[in-house]
């Protein structure tokens, strides 16, 4: 079997683990392997390909974990939890679209996605073009509050 392929299935191999374990580790190897594969192209030298798979592979991994442990670190030391889907939109300031009328939707644009909305006060107007923030999520419809 030709080393080539050997690079290009390890290239493979290493980027399908990383599909199933999502965790951002084996896709650094999957690069390694394709920087082999590229050198292996212009010489054959076992030592060069393996020693240039372990030096991207381990470099691309320490610089991605530090960089990435360093982004979801707060300012005050302490972990933060980045909110995904539709949890990251409560708390975010927007605009309103559409009016919101007394026990009416309206729509309002938050992280540059539209929502049918309504006010936290049943009984309250929002006008478009206020700003408001997202306080609850009931089915597909944001819950908000005028922000003065």
């Amino acid at each position: 079997m030709s080393v080539k392929l050997i690079w290009l299935l390890l290239a493979i191999a290493f980027g399908v683990i990383e599909v199933f374990t999502l965790s951002l580790t084996m896709i650094w190897f999957s690069i390694g392997c394709l920087v082999a594969l590229s050198i292996s192209f212009f010489t054959d030298s076992y030592i060069l390909q393996i020693g240039s798979f372990l030096i991207v592979s381990f470099a691309l991994l320490f610089i991605a974990t530090k960089t990435l442990l360093k982004m979801d670190k707060s300012p005050f030391g302490s972990w933060r939890s980045v909110g995904t889907n539709i949890d990251a939109v409560i708390g975010k300031v927007g605009y309103v679209i559409s009016d919101i009328k007394p026990n009416q939707y309206g729509v309002v644009k938050v992280k540059s996605e539209e929502w049918t909305a309504c006010s936290v006060n049943p009984e309250e107007e929002i006008l478009a073009g206020e700003k408001v923030e997202v306080e609850d999520i009931q089915g597909v419809k944001v819950v908000v509050k005028k922000v003065f």
